[in-house]
């Protein structure tokens, strides 16, 4: 049982929110800062914050917000919606109480067999160290700041050649994919942080700032390079408790092992990538591009590749090498 003016006030922010009125609300896995709401058909996890953890979990979120902004905005007795990129989850500010509010999807954490909730737990928080560790260039805050004015890009690449500018336009620049995929956080949890699952959207994630929490559709589908990761990860996580430097590039090595042939397959385009500097992808392309038609479309393909990439690709292919020669 919950309080009864907890009851009223999720009720509440549920109005206000325009999802319907619960038929219901309960505590949720027995915690005492977590309910579900149930609408209809539809259920909705609410997770209680105070003023410090919901900076936390905003910032975890990609959502740098200042706090006392809202502040004004409160008026008694009248729960305060922040404003939030995610389409399924909500942050709402009641006085002096934050509160986050996500659809609950029809289906369950993973307890297949090797995929107890604990161990994915498990999984997640490897993946966040390596993330920390190696990667820190891709997390959120970070991610967003990626401004590459792809018209001038496009605009140079048509001078070069029309008919690569046109492949390039049709296959890969396809405008408002591309500025998703650069400046929204929420790319960066699908591409990055998670393993890919058949109907995968972002509606199948719940993350906070210790854990991931995956939906099982009973087909999970490696996908991406992200996917493979997190699947050596999983292995990886079940026999190292913490992860530095060192145990690290045994990571890689199993990673390598098993992936090698993909990354041999980028050697070339890595070390163009070393710059860091998109334009030297462009002259590269430039060039290929007058050569054959072999050449022109495996540079297509790198290029596709290398933009996902380009912002950790230094330090992957740094290790890379490190282990290699090992």
């Amino acid at each position: 049982m919950i309080d009864k003016k907890i009851e009223e006030l999720l009720i509440k922010i549920c109005c206000t929110l325009e999802l319907g009125e619960p038929s219901s609300v309960e505590k949720y896995d027995n915690r005492d800062d977590m309910y579900k709401a149930t609408i209809g058909e539809n259920i909705y996890i609410i997770k209680q914050y105070n003023k410090e953890d919901i900076k936390d979990e905003l910032e975890v979120n990609s959502r740098k917000l200042q706090i006392s902004v809202f502040e004004s905005l409160s008026q008694n007795g009248v729960p305060t919606i922040i404003p939030c990129k995610f389409d399924n989850r909500y942050f709402i500010r009641y006085r002096k109480t934050y509160f986050l509010i996500y659809k609950y999807l029809p289906c369950e954490l993973i307890s297949k067999k090797d995929y107890e909730p604990k161990k994915i737990k498990k999984v997640a928080t490897t993946l966040a160290i390596i993330h920390k560790l190696n990667f820190k260039s891709i997390l959120p805050e970070s991610y967003q700041t990626v401004n590459i004015d792809f018209n001038k890009y496009l605009d140079k690449f048509k001078k070069i050649d029309e008919n690569l500018y046109n492949a390039l336009y049709e296959n890969i620049f396809n405008l408002e994919q591309l500025v998703n995929n650069y400046n929204s956080s929420l790319k960066y949890v699908q591409n990055y942080l998670c393993i890919s699952l058949k109907n995968y959207n972002y509606n199948n994630i719940y993350w906070d700032k210790d854990y991931v929490y995956l939906a099982d559709y009973n087909n999970v589908v490696l996908a991406n390079p992200a996917a493979c990761l997190a699947e050596v990860a999983y292995t990886f996580a079940l026999e190292d408790d913490e992860i530095n430097e060192d145990t690290y590039k045994e990571f890689l090595k199993a990673y390598i092992k098993k992936y090698g042939p993909l990354i041999t397959d980028y050697q070339q385009a890595l070390s163009v990538a070393s710059s860091s500097k998109i334009e030297d992808l462009i002259d590269a392309m430039g060039r290929c591009s007058k050569n054959d038609t072999t050449s022109n479309n495996e540079t297509i393909h790198l290029i596709r590749e290398l933009t996902l990439y380009q912002n950790y690709i230094d330090r992957f292919y740094e290790l890379y090498l490190s282990v290699v020669k090992k």
